[in-house]
């Protein structure tokens, strides 16, 4: 049975990094111009998720060369101003020539335009997009499927009409770090796992779990609060240790979920999506805010689930408590390094009989898994464009950490209890799935 788990593991893994190339699809040009000619433009395209990081990494590393390169061909100053694995926008100074009300747009072909990206990960374009060109009256001009902006020639009406939205991309902005001063931006994703594994250890050794039990309380009184009362305590210190022999499962539960583990996912949903929302940088969207939020708690329950379905197999339980070290190394992670390298919750197995090894290693091990298989899911979500494909982008980042990050082997995350069942299997899980963290943040 060791065997095939370890071979099913190595398969799972190793397809995180055999991907098939394929084209980048060209979708939506949206060209907003102010009355002096300058455009803002917002473009979207379709690819597969690695291809896009190959643009996004290729745009980062080199923008002063692509800047130079639109220009040249445009003929007109053009400045980059966020990019994304869905879309990008930019900015093109006097791109239309005015004259009184009278403006004037040159003609513009996308294969000369974008010859300058080439990701190594893209093997064809296809250079057909619907192009919307929207002037400061609010006038529109549309074209569909076209390779080419064509040349228009319009006079201001002096009637404002209601213009088309632009397209919804989640488009990253170069982020005012409080380490950029000192650390290079190929460093800062290290840094950050550094920084959440080593103030997680020195806080847990250091006795740090009374911030996590004085959480503990507060949602505890909170929760009887409101009306109900619960049956189970939070008793156990979180250093001392994963596996508990007690007596008595959970004497009240929803879908293995007692009333304060519900409380805690919901508490834990808020902090993770705010704490992602806030290492983004991005402006203030009340509605992303809530994807966040929202994708932070099924990241957990869906974790949880795991955690709980495979322990209930062996005869033991789970129980979800909120965690305060987690939840600081959380924020100040996402404050330095605009990484987010820490959970505000974790898992106590529990068992009325002693457990052997590999199945307290299984149960650790559900749950990492669960959220792996969760991170592939959310990529197709990619290719419907706004709010779906900006959950799914959230949702495959969440999902990714609540994979990693719990395999830490430092007490009390499932890296542990899988490290003391079998250090090969840990590797064969742990060792990719980092190394693939670092190349998808590095870019």
């Amino acid at each position: 049975m060791k065997g095939h788990l370890i071979l099913l593991l190595v398969l799972v893994l190793s397809s995180l990094f055999i991907m098939p190339a394929s084209a980048l699809d060209l979708q939506q040009i949206y060209i907003e111009l102010n009355g002096k000619g300058d455009a803002t433009v917002t473009l979207t395209y379709q690819a597969g998720f690695f291809e896009s990081l190959g643009l996004v990494s290729e745009v980062k590393n080199f923008q002063n060369d692509l800047e130079g390169h639109l220009s040249r061909v445009l003929g007109k100053e053009v400045h980059l101003a966020c990019t994304g694995t869905g879309g990008g926008r930019l900015t093109i100074l006097r791109f239309a020539d005015v004259q009184g009300n009278r403006f004037q747009i040159p003609e513009v072909n996308f294969a000369s335009l974008f010859g300058g990206l080439s990701a190594s990960s893209v093997v064809s374009y296809r250079l057909l997009a619907d192009v919307t060109i929207v002037f400061p009256d609010g006038s529109t001009i549309r074209e569909h499927q076209t390779p080419v902006i064509h040349p228009v020639s319009y006079t201001l009406t002096g009637r404002r009409t209601e213009p088309p939205p632009p397209p919804l991309i989640q488009c990253s902005q170069e982020k005012n770090l409080p380490v950029m001063p000192i650390l290079p931006p190929q460093v800062i994703p290290v840094a950050a796992v550094a920084t959440g594994t080593a103030v997680s250890a020195a806080a847990l050794a250091g006795g740090g779990q009374a911030l996590s039990t004085w959480f503990s309380k507060l949602i505890n009184f909170l929760y009887n609060l409101i009306g109900q009362q619960s049956t189970e305590t939070l008793q156990d210190r979180v250093k001392s240790g994963r596996l508990h022999v007690y007596s008595g499962m959970k004497a009240s539960t929803i879908l293995g979920f007692s009333g304060i583990e519900f409380a805690v996912v919901l508490l834990g949903a808020f902090l993770l999506g705010f704490a992602f929302f806030f290492a983004d940088r991005g402006a203030f969207d009340p509605v992303i805010l809530v994807i966040f939020v929202l994708v932070g708690g099924l990241t957990t329950f869906i974790h949880e689930i795991a955690h709980w379905s495979v322990a209930r197999r062996y005869g033991s339980d789970s129980e979800l408590q909120f965690w305060g070290i987690g939840t600081v190394v959380m924020f100040l992670t996402a404050w330095l390094f605009g990484n987010v390298f820490a959970q505000p919750s974790l898992t106590v197995i529990r068992s009325e009989e002693p457990t052997e090894k590999w199945h307290e290693g299984l149960m650790m091990l559900a749950g990492p898994l669960a959220s792996l298989l969760c991170a592939f899911l959310c990529l197709p979500l990619k290719s419907f464009g706004g709010y779906i494909a900006t959950a799914g982008s959230i949702g495959f980042s969440m999902n990714l950490l609540s994979c990693l990050f719990p395999l830490l082997p430092i007490k009390p995350l499932d890296g542990e209890g899988v490290f003391r069942w079998s250090k090969l299997v840990w590797g064969i899980v742990f060792i990719p799935l980092l190394l693939g963290y670092f190349i998808i943040n590095i870019g």
